[in-house]
């Protein structure tokens, strides 16, 4: 697992980050690669399997937003749905009473917000301007709200040294891409 962030600017801009941290049972290494992606004008960045994360975003393409879309109908017919229906085909989501459950969560970033994307696949945005995903997302989301007013990237770097301080499945180096 790993800790994802999203984190707007108030200027129409989203920081995008991920460590780069990879386990394996008890084994932890770093990742050499990146857990963010573009697909188009949407960033995503990733926690949980690589190779869930390959598998669900291999088929992804870029698309146009229709006129009559709702920014949150387009982000699930562009990366939500797509993905969940590669792992799904990879028999990679296994069957709960309470529904599908994906190796990985996401944060996005599009038109200066950020979104998550559960586990359950759920996706919604805060007023908070921030979203999380992964382990020590507790630890970024206490930083990321006594932050508030920093710069962008200030809050983003404060998140990271404290979950990395605090949590033995977040390791550097961290990745920080902005989207626009």
């Amino acid at each position: 697992m790993t800790l994802a962030l999203a984190v707007e600017d108030g200027c129409g801009a989203v920081l995008l980050a991920a460590d780069s941290s990879v386990t394996r049972g008890h084994l932890a290494d770093s990742l050499r690669g990146g857990k963010i992606l573009r697909v188009g004008r949407v960033g995503l960045a990733f926690a949980g399997s690589v190779g869930a994360f390959q598998i669900a975003t291999a088929g992804l393409r870029a698309r146009r937003q229709k006129a009559e879309e709702g920014v949150e109908a387009y982000l699930r017919r562009v990366v939500v749905t797509p993905v969940r229906e590669a792992l799904s085909t990879a028999g990679l989501l296994p069957r709960a009473t309470n529904g599908d459950e994906a190796p990985i969560a996401m944060v996005l970033a599009f038109a200066g917000r950020a979104y998550t994307v559960d586990e359950s696949f759920a996706l919604y945005s805060t007023p908070r301007g921030y979203a999380t995903a992964g382990v020590a997302e507790d630890i970024a989301r206490g930083v990321l709200e006594h932050t508030a007013g920093m710069p962008a990237r200030s809050r983003v770097e404060a998140a990271y040294r404290a979950a990395v301080a605090l949590s033995t499945q977040v390791r550097p180096p961290v990745t920080i891409e902005v989207v626009r």
